[in-house]
């Protein structure tokens, strides 16, 4: 996992890894995150609130539904991030979207 860092001065972001630790507080830290998949040959990505339960991420899923009946043999992507609210970002951000 990487979190974008930025180099005072250079007004850019630069990714570092994580260790375990530094990434299970940060998504212990949120509630709600994506899950991306493949269904019909599209990809499929759908807001999830989680938990972090030993460790990892777990959310629940309608029984019988796309999510548990296409995920439970296949690849999926799991992202977390958050939106870093500051007084001095303007209000017409694009959601996801900080000023570093």
């Amino acid at each position: 996992m990487t979190e974008e860092t930025a180099t005072p001065g250079s007004g850019a972001a630069r990714p570092h890894l994580l260790d375990e630790g530094e990434c299970l507080a940060l998504l212990a830290s949120q509630q709600v995150g994506r899950l991306a998949f493949v269904a019909e040959r599209a990809v499929v990505v759908v807001p999830v609130n989680f938990r972090l339960n030993w460790n990892r991420p777990v959310f629940r899923v309608e029984q019988g539904g796309t999510i548990e009946t296409v995920v439970s043999d296949a690849a999926v992507g799991f992202q977390v991030d958050s939106i870093h609210e500051r007084a001095a970002d303007p209000p017409d951000l694009p959601p996801g979207l900080r000023l570093g």
